[in-house]
């Protein structure tokens, strides 16, 4: 077992009385709302072990982070917070049974600053016109059997050209005269977005829109010989999603301030939307207090094709990964699959780090035999 300080020996006796299965997180929020999006009856011990289960990435995400960066922000008094995150989940499953939505709401309030959601963190990608940045989340609530549907499809409203004079700027070592232009996509009526997760499948209708700045060469001017004709330079400005549900309404929004959003093309027809987006429920259904205005952060990276008329389609492959639509470091993903993370490590030191973080986050499964499965490396 992983030795994390007090937290192991004060936690230890507690958990003998933990039966609940569960993860952790975001988790709490987004298992209980699926919970009750589908008319479902709340099971508490499965609720339990998948907060727990998603805890345990939690923890391994920032120990992980911690051994990287043991001054970073993230770090200060975390095993005292991991200790106080164990013994508080078991209280969520009391007032789960209980039925207690207003107790279960203040414990989950008291729970997120434990291990902070909304943490993203920014990572250098290669673009098709250069590098650039793009971003992934700290943790993950899902699994690797959970999927998303996306029937979205966008038609494109007329462009607006948002700089009318051409300015000079130099692309590399080339001077190249650029214009700006605002598109805007509408989401269709009747689009759709299924997840299945936890043996819960969902689905709802999707409403909103996306608009993004294309930085365009002008006609005749010179263009840099490096950057395929087929790249587009497009820089996310609004994105709005909302899905209505009988039970009340789930809200995405942009954050437009966040360095890591970017339109990234891999093809002339084909590429990936990445954006941080903020969440919030609107649910008037139990555990209401847990879902209530999230507003956590959210890095989502959604693939797109664009269609003969200008359109969008997301997700144009079918089904699709929630790891894939909400990305973790590569070393996360593997502790998350049960695979051998250790060859994402640069160097011996971020070895030992892979390997710290799965004990210590083993070591916090231990505390709720129940729920315990198979760690990755």
């Amino acid at each position: 077992m992983a030795r994390i300080g007090s937290f192991e020996k004060a936690a230890a006796a507690e958990s003998r009385s933990a039966r609940w299965r569960g993860g952790a997180l975001a988790s709490a929020a987004v298992v209980a709302t699926l919970g009750t999006l589908g008319g479902c009856t709340i099971d508490c011990d499965e609720t339990y072990c998948d907060f727990i289960r998603a805890g345990a990435t939690g923890v391994y995400a920032y120990e992980l982070a911690c051994c990287r960066d043991p001054d970073g922000p993230l770090c200060a008094d975390r095993e005292l917070r991991m200790y106080q995150f164990s013994l508080k989940a078991i209280e969520m499953r009391r007032a789960c049974e209980e039925e207690n939505w207003q107790r279960l709401g203040e414990l989950w309030d008291s729970i997120k600053p434990l291990i902070p959601l909304g943490v993203l963190l920014l990572v250098a990608n290669d673009f098709c016109d250069g590098w650039g940045w793009a971003a992934h989340n700290l943790t993950t609530p899902f699994g690797p059997e959970d999927t998303a549907v996306m029937a979205i499809d966008l038609d494109p409203a007329p462009p607006r050209l948002q700089v009318a004079r051409a300015s000079s700027a130099p692309i590399g070592s080339v001077a190249t005269t650029t214009i700006e232009v605002e598109r805007t996509w509408n989401i269709r009526s009747g689009s759709m977005m299924t997840l299945d997760l936890l043996g819960t499948s969902v689905t709802g209708l999707v409403e909103g829109s996306f608009t993004a700045m294309e930085t365009m060469p002008v006609a005749g001017a010179q263009h840099d010989q490096q950057v395929e004709e087929w790249c587009r330079r497009m820089k996310p400005r609004n994105f709005e999603l909302d899905v209505p549900l009988p039970e009340g309404l789930l809200v995405l929004r942009l954050d437009p301030d966040f360095a890591g959003n970017q339109v990234r093309f891999e093809s002339a027809d084909r590429g990936v939307i990445g954006v941080a987006m903020t969440i919030d429920s609107l649910l008037d259904a139990p555990p209401l207090p847990i879902i209530e205005n999230l507003g956590d952060l959210a890095y989502l990276e959604i693939p797109f094709a664009l269609r003969p008329d200008g359109g969008l389609t997301l997700a144009p492959d079918g089904a699709m990964s929630l790891l894939d639509l909400w990305p973790v470091d590569p070393a996360v993903e593997a502790f998350v699959r049960g695979e051998d993370a250790s060859g994402f490590a640069n160097e011996d030191d971020d070895l030992a780090c892979i390997a710290r973080a799965r004990e210590v986050a083993e070591g916090f499964l231990a505390l709720h035999p129940a729920c315990a499965v198979a760690g990755g490396g």
